[in-house]
């Protein structure tokens, strides 16, 4: 499928995700890389980059080093998602949606690395043991020291490495 995009300030074509579910997660990839809005889609978040990220790196007027300096903070999760109206004059309406409801019950799980190239970090919505709703968290950077290696003499700051930059061991390693 091809599709056109008329203006470099807010480009936005309309959403296939009500039609094809998987969608949904591309959609939000090219929302997150390239800044596309597509109207009528009911979660329209970054999906791989941070929340606080500035701009859209795969645009080559994006000023990624200009915009984005380096954070040592954790990355803030958004409560809420947007949805993108197109009126029948051409301009976008924004609205803002709540995930869970105050009466939800939300647990985390992870982030973990369930035998995948990257970690998984869900918010589950339970009622009972049934679940309600996810929320997938997706886009945390594969480190590779999950396992120490043999070579190294110390292991004193092996706990913190995967929180931290991959330099802090010797020789870290990517499990594929």
């Amino acid at each position: 499928m091809q599709v056109v995009c008329e203006g470099r300030e807010t480009p936005n074509v309309p959403t296939v995700s009500d039609l094809w579910d998987i969608a949904n997660i591309y959609e939000r990839e090219v929302y997150d890389f390239y800044g596309i809005i597509f109207t009528g889609h009911p979660d329209m978040r970054r999906i791989y980059m941070r929340e606080d990220w500035v701009g859209y790196p795969f645009r080559k007027d994006d000023e990624t080093e200009k915009n984005n300096p380096l954070r040592m903070t954790n990355e803030p999760l958004a409560d809420t998602t947007d949805t993108y109206t197109l009126s029948p004059d051409g301009t976008l309406t924004k609205e803002q949606r709540n995930i869970f409801g105050e009466e939800d019950y939300v647990v985390n799980i992870g982030p973990q690395h369930p035998s995948t190239h990257g970690v998984l970090h869900f918010r589950v919505c339970l009622q009972g043991e049934v679940i309600k709703k996810i929320d997938p968290i997706l886009g945390y950077i594969h480190r590779g020291v999950e396992l120490p290696s043999p070579t190294a003499s110390t292991i004193s700051a092996r706990c913190r490495t995967a929180t931290r930059s991959a330099c802090v061991s010797k020789r870290p390693w990517a499990l594929r």
